[in-house]
């Protein structure tokens, strides 16, 4: 009795909600017949604008997701990433819009690509006490997905498959099949052939996952029955799900289901894919005379001879050279004439996989030179590893008639081919001989491959044949020859081998960029710390600079004064330092002595001189001065620099107000990321003291261009004017907890407007 009086209870509960709704539709009705058409036009415009933004805030928070959960390598934002999705997904449910829910599902899962998306990597993360959250989340994935109508059934089956897979990878295996079931389900809904044949697909590997060969074999042999009744003039449209479902087949060991399949696949690619699947099959199960006979009906050339190398690889593992190359011939014949460069690559796979000898003999049939210079540096790269020298120096002469053309030496030639497999094998001495006689003017990159072998090789410990290769470089490699030599130079001084050292000093130019052997000198005296020779060398070094041209002798002294600083002799660096200064500013070219100017500073500060760096800023003209002086100052403090007062000198050099407070509020924000909140505070102190003294009105803006009236055409609030910068330094001190500090700041603002937004933006910083 009590359960039909219950029942009634609820049936009169749902008519009178439905009188509501209804009374409530009559009413918008009414409402909307009461009014003019445009403004009812204008409401549901409203609506729709609204709508629209709040679907881009969700797509937004989405894609803060896939940045924070690329960024999250250690995976310790998973909970927080699990909850963000939910309640995104929670507001997309409420929208009931299927056209967006779906495009949101895409982001997250996408029905188009078999990799992990947002979700796919977000579950690989669930630690087992994150199971719950993840399940409820997965869960609600589907409750979306079966929301969306079912005129995107394909799109819902792949989804409903994909959570399945997710499922199983956090030991769901219980709710991995039931939503398979439903996927099943759902993938009878699906109209097209085509595509009702790719959604089954995925869920018969999903079963053959779960070991469940009997029911994967039953929806193969569905999807094959539903592929072969596909009709389109787009010979792919059969093609692709036909190829796919027998590629599961081959995974079940069904060869001669798989086989028949290929012979009914119209479109050659696929086809040729199965059957060479099935060749790989018989490799893999040893059946390599039955996999021989397949591989040479493949009718693609890099298919067939791919296969054929395969077998061949195994023959030789077997120890029937004989019959591996046998195979390797026939292999050969695959290729033609038009197919060159993969021949090329062909015989270069092999002579990598130890069969430098046959892959050797094969060249003889490439007859593009670049194809065969390559891969003969190849195969002399392989021959240097197994140390069979004579075989590399009786190729290295074939290879060098070879580089002399405009193609070889282009960036994607033979040239810098063959010098990029010499820096992965470490062959430095072929590489060496290749760029020596890579003599076309073209070879525009020759000075970076001599630096980046150069470089390699003397890190790998090849010191001495670098040394020859340098001593070998021609006139317009001079600055890569100083270079080379310089770094070997001072190799020999670090391990005590101070005469070899300095028998290299007067191989090193001076010209160039910078006075080597000037910087060489004092390198080496300062290599091993103060010693004997230390002064010797330098007061020879310092002779020989005040010889140099002026403009050279300007770096030179430089050069020495940074030496002086690195082995803590200030008052020589000093001297040394204003005499450079001095003679960089007789140089009656502007340009020229700028110019001068800028390396020494350039010097100083990769050395992280940035005191004497500030000395050759102060002889800069002001108009220069002031931005130089302030990226010295964010360098200094970039590197953990503390010195307050030091800080605060070199702000009190910069003549420009602007300049000067912006530089501070950036350092201060620099302090502020470093948690050093006290230097940082400080730093502000100065700050609001040079914000004061900014000229004009408190605030500015700033205008570009003109229309033809002759106003502005862009007008854009000026950022560093007084008023901007004092609100900054308010809310940074407010931020950083001086919050009485920040209000007094913000107190002298002239705008009572300004001053007002101010105070209450700052009151939410009160603690």
């Amino acid at each position: 009795m009590n359960d039909l009086v219950k029942g009634k209870k609820k049936i009169l509960t749902m008519n009178i909600s439905y009188a509501k709704f209804a009374l409530h539709k009559f009413s918008f009705a009414v409402l909307l017949s009461a009014v003019s058409l445009p403004f009812a036009s204008q409401i549901l415009a409203q609506m729709k604008q609204r709508r629209e933004q709040q679907q881009q805030k969700l797509e937004a928070r989405i894609s803060a997701l896939e940045y924070l959960i690329e960024e999250d390598i250690t995976g310790e934002q998973t909970e927080e990433v699990i909850s963000e999705l939910h309640q995104i997904l929670q507001t997309t449910q409420k929208l009931a819009n299927p056209e967006f829910t779906l495009s949101l599902l895409n982001r997250i899962i996408n029905t188009y690509d078999i990799q992990d998306w947002l979700l796919g990597r977000l579950i690989n993360r669930v630690k087992p006490n994150q199971k719950q959250q993840a399940t409820k989340l997965l869960m609600l994935v589907v409750r979306l997905t079966q929301s969306v109508n079912q005129g995107y059934n394909f799109e819902k089956t792949i989804i409903l498959t994909k959570i399945a897979n997710y499922s199983q990878r956090i030991g769901e295996q219980k709710l991995a099949l039931q939503l398979l079931t439903t996927a099943l389900k759902t993938s009878q809904l699906i109209p097209v052939a085509e595509f009702q044949a790719k959604a089954l697909l995925p869920i018969a590997q999903a079963y053959l996952g779960f070991q469940q060969t009997t029911q994967a074999e039953e929806i193969l042999s569905t999807a094959l029955q539903i592929a072969r009744q596909i009709e389109s003039e787009d010979p792919t449209a059969q093609s692709i799900p036909l190829e796919a479902i027998a590629l599961t087949y081959i995974k079940l060991g069904k060869i001669d289901i798989a086989l028949e399949i290929a012979a009914s696949i119209s479109y050659l690619y696929y086809r040729s894919h199965v059957i060479s699947e099935v060749v790989r099959y018989f490799v893999k199960t040893n059946q390599l005379e039955a996999a021989l006979k397949l591989a040479q009906k493949l009718e693609i050339s890099e298919m067939k001879s791919a296969r054929l190398r395969e077998i061949a690889l195994i023959y030789v593992d077997q120890g029937e050279q004989e019959l591996a190359n046998q195979v390797f011939a026939t292999a050969l014949t695959a290729f033609t004439t038009a197919e060159e460069d993969a021949k090329g690559i062909f015989i270069q796979s092999y002579a990598k996989a130890g069969q430098l000898d046959a892959a050797y003999l094969a060249v003889s049939q490439l007859k593009n030179s670049e194809v065969l210079a390559l891969t003969l540096g190849i195969i002399a790269i392989e021959y240097l590893k197994f140390g069979k020298i004579e075989m590399a120096e009786e190729i290295i002469p074939q290879i060098i008639p070879l580089i002399q053309t405009v193609e070889a030496v282009e960036p994607m030639g033979s040239v810098p081919s063959i010098l990029s497999n010499v820096l992965e094998t470490q062959q430095y001495k072929l590489a060496f001989e290749i760029i020596l006689n890579a003599n076309h003017s073209n070879f525009l990159n020759k000075a970076i491959w001599i630096l980046q072998i150069g470089n390699a090789a003397i890190q790998a410990g090849e010191i001495e044949i670098t040394l020859k290769f340098a001593q070998s470089l021609e006139p317009s490699n001079i600055e890569q020859r100083n270079h080379l030599l310089q770094k070997i130079a001072l190799i020999y001084a670090q391990n005590q081998k101070i005469e070899n050292a300095l028998a290299l000093v007067p191989q090193i130019d001076n010209s160039g960029s910078l006075p080597y052997q000037i910087e060489t000198l004092v390198l080496i005296a300062t290599a091993n710390g103060k010693t004997e020779s230390t002064e010797q060398l330098f007061t020879q070094a310092i002779a020989d600079a005040r010889k140099l041209a002026p403009q050279s002798q300007v770096l030179a002294l430089a050069i020495i004064a940074r030496e002086y600083l690195h082995i803590g002799n200030q008052q020589l660096a000093d001297a040394l330092l204003a005499e450079a200064i001095q003679l960089a500013k007789t140089e009656q070219d502007a340009s020229v002595r700028e110019s001068n100017l800028l390396k020494i500073e350039e010097l100083l500060m990769t050395a992280k001189q940035y005191l004497a760096a500030l000395q050759v800023m102060q002889a800069h003209p002001t108009e220069t001065q002031d931005n130089k002086l302030n990226g010295l100052a964010l360098s200094l403090v970039e590197t953990g620099y503390e010195q307050i007062d030091v800080v605060n000198k070199i702000y009190q050099q910069i003549k420009t107000p602007e300049i000067k407070t912006t530089g501070l509020i950036n350092i201060a924000e620099t302090y502020i990321h470093a948690q050093k909140i006290r230097l940082a505070s400080e730093i502000l102190d100065f700050a609001f003291a040079a914000a004061k003294t900014i000229p004009g009105p408190e605030s500015r803006v700033l205008e570009f261009g003109s229309l033809p009236d002759g106003s502005p055409s862009t007008i854009i609030e000026d950022e560093q004017d007084r008023g901007s910068s004092l609100e900054k330094i308010a809310l940074l001190k407010a931020l950083i907890g001086y919050y009485q500090q920040a209000l007094k700041i913000a107190q002298i603002l002239e705008n009572k407007t300004t001053r007002d937004q101010l105070i209450k933006k700052l009151a939410e910083y009160k603690r």
